[in-house]
């Protein structure tokens, strides 16, 4: 099965709205479903599911919880584009409090 990590400061209803309207354009730059669809499925109609996995305080946890989530898939295919989060490795995430030992 193939995934795709995404991250977004929006509600999952308007940005995955707005992943279906990409997918409409002809320019495969513009939608990573249009991309997936086209040479995974021969351009054929393709049924995608979308669940929210998480609701993060800042934006700094929701990109970091992204690269983590990229980094460590294993499956088969990953829909993310190579240059998603500028390139960044974060192998694991780790919550510290700071002043405590």
């Amino acid at each position: 099965m193939a995934k795709y990590f995404g991250e977004s400061g929006r509600n999952g209803y308007t940005r995955g709205g707005k992943h279906l309207s990409n997918q409409l354009v002809e320019d495969e730059n513009k939608s990573v479903l249009k991309l997936h669809t086209n040479y995974h499925h021969n351009g054929a109609d393709v049924t995608y599911l979308m669940r929210v996995t998480g609701v993060h305080a800042d934006c700094l946890d929701r990109h970091i919880t992204e690269g983590v989530n990229i980094s460590n898939f294993r499956g088969e295919i990953l829909m993310n584009r190579r240059g998603e989060m500028g390139g960044v490795r974060v192998d694991r995430q780790q919550h510290r409090r700071w002043g405590n030992n």
